[in-house]
């Protein structure tokens, strides 16, 4: 062990510490602002040339109370930041979230159906084709319109439950 590394172990500025190998290395020492503790450097976050000013625990606690006493604001910035949000992101992220498709796939169904809904070939009422798919597996079937999206879960994708409705209209 050099003499400097002794020197500094003396005054509190390095420690001792057994690694992975289970050999002894020496490691720096940096003292808490707000602990005041003295820790080894590993216990602080690494910035860019330097270590961080509260160790690890210190800071998780403070980052925690924070977030506890500014939950609001942190809500409001989080509302504007959405509303500010090109609505094709925010589009974007709702089918990854819901159906994990993106907007490429979407555009592509959409395509292939010629922009009219899959069932009766309309339009929709709406701005968008809803997404159907398959609440058991979540595999996604095809863009409907409003009317038939509603249709399909309400006789919750019993395919018995439209036969019997087709003979219902076809005998009545």
């Amino acid at each position: 062990m050099s003499k400097k590394v002794e020197q500094a172990i003396q005054v509190g500025l390095a420690s001792e510490h057994k690694n992975k190998m289970g050999g002894i290395e020496h490691i720096l020492n940096k003292t808490c602002r707000i602990c005041k503790d003295n820790k080894p450097v590993n216990e602080f976050h690494r910035l860019k040339k330097w270590y961080a000013s509260y160790c690890k625990l210190c800071q998780a606690n403070f980052a925690k109370v924070w977030r506890k006493d500014n939950a609001e604001a942190i809500k409001e910035k989080k509302a504007v930041a959405y509303k500010n949000m090109p609505s094709m992101v925010k589009f974007n992220n709702h089918l990854k979230q819901r159906y994990g498709i993106d907007v490429d796939y979407y555009l592509d169904m959409l395509s292939k159906q010629n922009g009219l809904c899959k069932i009766c070939g309309g339009l929709s009422n709406r701005k968008r084709l809803s997404v159907d798919h398959c609440h058991e597996t979540g595999r996604v079937r095809g863009l409907l319109c409003e009317r038939c999206n509603s249709f399909i879960g309400r006789v919750k994708d019993d395919v018995s439950i439209l036969k019997s409705a087709i003979d219902y209209l076809q005998n009545n």
